[in-house]
């Protein structure tokens, strides 16, 4: 959930006791420490990370119950703070392509002319690629899917974003809301399709 986030209040004893049922789950809590700190809490074998600029849920394991969860803990945050302006959410899932699969649209960059036309610009290719479409679709009306193939001599990943541009306006925000796992069911649809 992208927005103007007060990392004051999400605090983990607060989160534990306001977005989950029943309250004052046990927590852990993580830290990164470097050029910003950045926290990383776990209730109920769910990730959150908040920042100024976002919260973001992330189940430890790939689970319907978990991701109804985090449906269930973001829609409970927006009714506590109803304030926030939330500019976006983003439902995101990534598929580890192994040797046996392909990507099923051409992922061929080596183009007789492409070293041409960077050279033109003294550039030159690296070994990382990546390729990107966005797309509508029909099951949800307000939001882009990107989907987005990255490969490199070490791996290839398929990742695909269900972007709701929401510009704090909150009746979008609430039809965003809870497609957790409708998006996650419909990511495993596409990946029959796009990885072959």
């Amino acid at each position: 959930m992208v927005g103007g986030w007060n990392i004051n209040i999400l605090q983990p004893p607060w989160m534990a006791q306001q977005l989950f049922e029943p309250a004052g789950k046990k927590f852990d809590v993580e830290m990164a420490v470097g050029a910003g700190m950045q926290l990383r809490v776990r209730i109920n074998d769910l990730y959150i990370l908040p920042g100024i600029d976002r919260i973001i849920f992330n189940p430890v394991r790939e689970d319907e119950d978990l991701f109804s969860l985090a449906d269930t803990v973001a829609a409970k945050l927006f009714e506590i703070l109803p304030h926030t302006p939330i500019d976006g959410i983003g439902y995101n899932f990534a598929y580890s392509l192994d040797d046996s699969e392909n990507f099923a649209i051409s992922d061929n960059f080596k183009g007789e002319n492409r070293n041409d036309v960077y050279n033109r610009f003294n550039a030159s290719a690296t070994s990382a690629t990546v390729l990107q479409h966005s797309v509508l679709v029909e099951v949800f009306p307000i939001a882009l899917l990107n989907i987005i193939y990255k490969y490199d001599k070490n791996s290839r990943v398929l990742t695909l974003n269900y972007h709701y541009q929401l510009d704090c306006k909150r009746d979008k925000i609430k039809s965003a809301l809870n497609h957790f796992t409708k998006c996650y069911l419909h990511s495993k649809t596409i990946c029959r399709e796009l990885i072959i």
